[in-house]
């Protein structure tokens, strides 16, 4: 497993093996964390994947999505699709506020 990320707020990890990626995000998300460096990590993912990939996403100890934060995810997630992202799995806490956020 490669670790691509890890910050107080997120960890994006990729197992070649299984073709997937996981996102493991932390805490609320308003202002922070900065947007340059989430691009930047998953510009990192994007160079690394290809068709047959898979995604998991653990938001269990997450809290709150900005509405900027929230139509940044929609554009990294139509970019890991086109990049070969076949299937996106989503482990969210009991939060109604971040079901509707995740469009669950």
């Amino acid at each position: 497993m490669q670790e691509i990320a890890k910050t107080e707020f997120y960890m994006l990890l990729i197992d070649e093996t299984k073709k997937r990626v996981y996102n493991i995000v932390f805490g609320a998300w308003g202002d922070r964390p900065e947007v340059s460096q989430v691009i930047q990590d998953w510009e990192k993912v994007l160079n690394l994947i290809s068709d047959g990939y898979t995604m998991l996403t653990d938001a269990r100890q997450f809290r709150l999505l900005s509405a900027a934060w929230a139509a940044t995810t929609i554009k990294i997630r139509q970019r890991l699709i086109q990049a070969g992202i076949t299937k996106i799995a989503e482990i969210l806490p009991e939060n109604s506020l971040l079901k509707v956020q995740f469009g669950k």
